[in-house]
């Protein structure tokens, strides 16, 4: 991995284009997890490689193997999560990396790094469970932030299949519901009052 990062063109070549080279990924996925502060879940790191398109699922895959058999990154059990932390030599390939990496580039990764973790912190602390009714639907709606209840709200729905097509696009961005809910009742407070008649 080393010699095909020191290739000053690869690095400003990568950031046009999803990585499908395992020379490519290593280096990358070494970066992110330097730049988190603690152990990454392995599902979080995915997302933020492959799920964000910055690197193709197989070239992913196999650095990862292949970055866990050298011990630049190390496995870290988390009860039934997998977490990945850098080792040594890991370290000293993302710094390589950030040296010869164009930095809004490494802005741009350490922005969807953020995001997606937010977004998977956001999509494991909200509960969507759909109550059939006889003539509906309840779709009930909690948020939570660890053990800060965010938002509990209870919607009627004519029929399940609503309920369910709502439950998917707040599992999706849950955050959003929050911030509308908020923006939608401080909208309706800061209203000037119409003179009663």
């Amino acid at each position: 991995m080393k010699k095909k990062l020191e290739d000053n063109s690869l690095l400003k070549e990568i950031k046009d284009r999803c990585i499908s080279e395992i020379e490519d990924a290593g280096p990358l996925i070494c970066y992110i997890l330097q730049k988190n502060a603690e152990p990454m879940d392995s599902e979080v790191l995915y997302d933020i490689a492959v799920t964000g398109g910055l690197i193709n699922y197989f070239a992913y895959q196999d650095a990862v193997d292949t970055l866990l058999k050298s011990g630049t990154i190390r496995e870290i059990p988390d009860g039934e999560a997998l977490r990945y932390t850098i080792a040594d030599a890991g370290a000293d390939i993302a710094e390589k990396f950030m040296q010869m990496s164009e930095k809004s580039y490494r802005d741009e990764v350490m922005n969807l790094s953020r995001e997606t973790s937010k977004n998977i912190r956001y999509q494991k602390d909200v509960e969507v469970v759909c109550e059939p009714l006889h003539s509906g639907c309840y779709l009930h709606i909690m948020l939570n932030d660890n053990t800060l209840k965010l938002l509990d709200l209870t919607l009627f729905t004519p029929d399940e299949a609503q309920a369910n097509q709502l439950a998917e696009q707040i599992k999706e961005n849950p955050s959003a519901l929050y911030h509308d809910v908020i923006q939608a009742v401080m909208n309706f407070y800061s209203r000037p009052e119409t003179p009663e008649n």
